[in-house]
């Protein structure tokens, strides 16, 4: 009975260390690329702005840092719509107090730009605004957290690249020319009016804005930090069972063994 229990015990004890999957460690640089683009319009010598918003712990919860420390508004284990508010709200947060940004990169020939070991975290990305021709380009405020998280691959990358979601509207026509009497580009010229989109020959086209996955981005990439905690809380519970059960059965069979003496 004694070689039995002990069998069983170092069963139950072996699935335990199967299941617990240790943290991953976080590194503490990352490289990151940007591509501001329009379909095939590349907007080059553009100015990008990126501002270390909040540390990342290795529990993968966010901590506000820096000129950002007093911001109240929680970011941690929201929706990808109440991120993009979170966005919008520190971008108005940034120009109420004229902070300047961590890091100034300018986009090459190429549209692209980037920066490498820069320290991990999460970041607000804003973009200049440019004019080619008669087309003015720009992009939404958007969030993205370094270390970023690879969905197929369930692991954080720190090797990140991102075409971020640029639109496009008309500028210069006049509103009163009798010759375009219910002109489409005049509310699409209002900077209070980022969603208004786009080139009136194709109203409905933005520019791709995609990881270095393949997959849609939204305006906010930030991965669900709850997940983690979510998964180890299962486990520690699993296990937690496991061992009560494990005790309760041995003390059953002991009091079994005693009777039956």
């Amino acid at each position: 009975m004694k070689k039995r229990n002990k069998m069983i015990l170092w069963i139950i004890m072996l699935v335990l260390i199967m299941i617990q999957k240790p943290v991953q460690a976080l590194n503490s640089q990352g490289n990151l690329e940007i591509n501001y683009s329009y379909s095939d319009v590349k907007i080059a010598n553009a100015k990008i702005y990126l501002y270390k918003v909040a540390d990342i712990t290795d529990q993968y919860q966010y901590n506000y840092t820096g000129i950002f420390s007093g911001y109240q508004e929680n970011v941690n284990g929201k929706t990808t719509k109440e991120l993009k508010e979170i966005a919008k709200h520190l971008k108005e947060y940034i120009s109420q107090n004229n902070y300047e940004a961590t890091y100034t990169i300018t986009t090459n020939s190429s549209a692209i730009a980037s920066v490498s070991n820069i320290p991990i975290g999460l970041y607000l990305i804003l973009t200049e605004t440019k004019q080619i021709g008669q087309m003015q380009y720009q992009s939404e405020p958007a969030l993205l957290s370094i270390p970023n998280y690879d969905e197929l691959e369930k692991e954080y990358k720190y090797e990140i690249k991102i075409n971020i979601k640029t639109e496009a509207t008309k500028i210069g026509a006049n509103p009163t020319d009798p010759n375009n009497p219910n002109p489409t580009n005049s509310p699409t010229n209002n900077p209070n009016n980022p969603n208004q989109t786009n080139d009136p020959n194709n109203p409905n086209q933005q520019g791709n804005e995609q990881n270095n996955n393949g997959g849609n981005l939204e305006n906010t990439i930030v991965p669900n930090t709850l997940d983690k905690i979510y998964i180890y809380a299962g486990v520690f519970i699993i296990s937690l069972s496991l061992i009560l059960i494990l005790i309760y059965w041995i003390r059953k069979e002991k009091k079994k063994d005693q009777n039956g003496k």
